[in-house]
């Protein structure tokens, strides 16, 4: 009988061998199109956090400037003595005192820093992507071939930390994946779908986003 701390040593398959060994290297153009499509996306992604705050900015230039034009307009048209200057004059001071607390709130949330920098990685990731696109259309036994990958690799990694840093939802990155998927025209991992619209589905990978 066998002794119950003895073990019997696993026999090492010649096949595994050989398997590992056959394993074909992935080819580095599917990665810079898949970095191509990321990219995209994530351009997308800043691209409409910038819109989202000019807009607020567009808004609270547009709330300083309406109280003291209207009061202005009406004192020119009708004189102090108008009936409706009272009431404005009520209006443009709740209208100062809200412009003055999205104010102080804009400061304190860094709307301005925040829509320079969705500006510049906007700019940079549509560069970055527009890269990978050619890089994958390129041969991969090029001479220049890796060092070109090489340096957009470092270049994405740089942009994808400091991307990192500024708070990317879970529903924004499945937003950016459609709209890279759509723009490249593949289908989805999630749901196998080649996205038409920006239109979110229940697709975990490439929808489910109310932005």
């Amino acid at each position: 009988p066998r002794d119950v701390g003895q073990t019997n040593p696993v026999p090492h398959h010649p096949s595994s061998t050989i398997m590992t060994a056959q394993q074909p290297t992935p080819d580095p153009r599917a990665t810079c199109w898949n970095c191509a499509i990321e990219t995209y996306g994530t351009a997308a992604i800043f691209r409409r956090r910038a819109t989202k705050l000019e807009n607020r900015l567009r808004w609270l230039s547009f709330m300083g400037l309406i109280g003291p034009v209207l009061v202005g307009g009406v004192v020119t048209s009708f004189g102090t003595d108008s009936r409706l200057l009272p009431l404005l004059l009520v209006l443009a001071s709740l209208v100062a005192v809200g412009q003055l607390a999205v104010s102080i709130w804009s400061l304190v949330s860094g709307w301005e820093t925040t829509l320079k920098y969705a500006y510049e990685s906007a700019g940079d990731n549509n560069h970055l992507s527009r890269e990978f696109q050619h890089l994958g259309q390129s041969d991969p036994n090029a001479p220049a071939f890796d060092a070109a990958y090489q340096r957009l690799k470092g270049l994405n990694d740089a942009r994808e930390r400091a991307d990192g840093s500024q708070g990317i939802s879970d529903a924004e990155l499945r937003y950016g994946m459609r709209v890279g998927l759509r723009e490249f025209q593949r289908p989805c991992a999630g749901c196998g779908e080649i996205p038409t619209s920006t239109t979110p589905t229940d697709c975990d990978v490439c929808g489910n986003f109310e932005l």
